[in-house]
């Protein structure tokens, strides 16, 4: 943030990627403001936001801080228990650096995550990395196929986390996923509604991220018989969100998204599409 009754021009941020992350899977999320970015040989990484202009803290503290997210890979065959610390040093103009508390991640062998399904129509989406992806793998016993939302329903033979399916099932039971932990995801939504995924842990709707910042967006709507209003986004379920613009929504179990790049939820009494039939769109679920 900046100091107090000043402006900071200049920000950079340092950050050494320890050995057990892939840098060939770096990936930039998020970022509050534009930069300049050096990926070293060495393994690090330098931004530099010249001219950010940060305004003092007590005279406009929305505006007094930024971000950077990236998402990165471990690399292959790390052996389940392996320690992976980073932490990045931040200097504001010539002031001393202020390093970061240390994030530690531990590999672990997998995670499992219960789903339950109600008879005839449900919202779903993937709550873990899985090895398996296609519809009839995950959802063997679906009597529908996937259906996905892009402006009309199309049948998803390949499914992938970070979206929402249609899936009707003849009566109520649970299905098991198994996979990698999905505690980060950069979805990306076009103008209107868009079917969307969840995390492996629930994340507040009013915690979502955005990029550009402050996309204007509907309520989350879940399904149970009837369309409702959720406050929350659950593992394996999948959600109705209607958006102002096309661009990309950040989901993050950590809640690392700041205030600033968070969606702006406008409630409104629009509702979602109803769900798919082979002969178009039926009127009631």
């Amino acid at each position: 943030p900046a100091g107090v009754n000043s402006m900071v021009v200049n920000v950079t941020i340092v950050d050494t990627l320890p050995p057990e992350l892939d840098l060939s899977t770096f990936k930039i999320e998020l970022s509050s403001h534009p930069y300049d970015l050096q990926i070293r040989e060495d393994r690090v990484l330098t931004w530099r936001f010249d001219n950010i202009m940060l305004p003092d803290t007590a005279v406009d503290r929305l505006n007094s801080s930024g971000l950077i997210s990236f998402s990165i890979k471990p690399v292959a065959d790390l052996v389940p228990g392996t320690i992976i610390s980073n932490h990045a040093t931040i200097y504001f103009d010539d002031n001393p650096a202020i390093t970061t508390h240390t994030v530690t991640n531990t590999i672990v062998a997998g995670i499992s995550r219960v789903v339950h399904v109600s008879q005839k129509w449900n919202l779903l989406s993937l709550p873990v990395k899985c090895a398996r992806v296609t519809e009839g793998e995950l959802f063997p016993t679906a009597i529908s196929p996937a259906y996905y939302y892009v402006d009309e329903y199309i049948q998803r033979d390949t499914l992938q986390y970070g979206e929402g399916y249609w899936l009707k099932f003849n009566s109520e039971q649970v299905v098991t996923f198994t996979g990698l932990p999905l505690w980060l995801d950069t979805i990306h939504v076009n103008e209107g509604w868009n079917m969307i995924g969840s995390l492996s842990e629930p994340i507040a709707v009013s915690d979502i991220g955005s990029d550009p910042p402050g996309i204007v967006a509907s309520n989350a709507f879940g399904y149970s018989t009837s369309y409702i209003i959720t406050d929350t986004l659950y593992p394996g379920k999948g959600y109705w969100i209607k958006t102002d613009q096309e661009g990309s929504i950040i989901l993050s179990a950590n809640n690392l998204i700041a205030s600033a790049s968070r969606i702006k939820i406008v409630p409104s009494p629009e509702m979602p599409p109803s769900a798919p039939t082979a002969n178009g769109i039926i009127p009631e679920l």
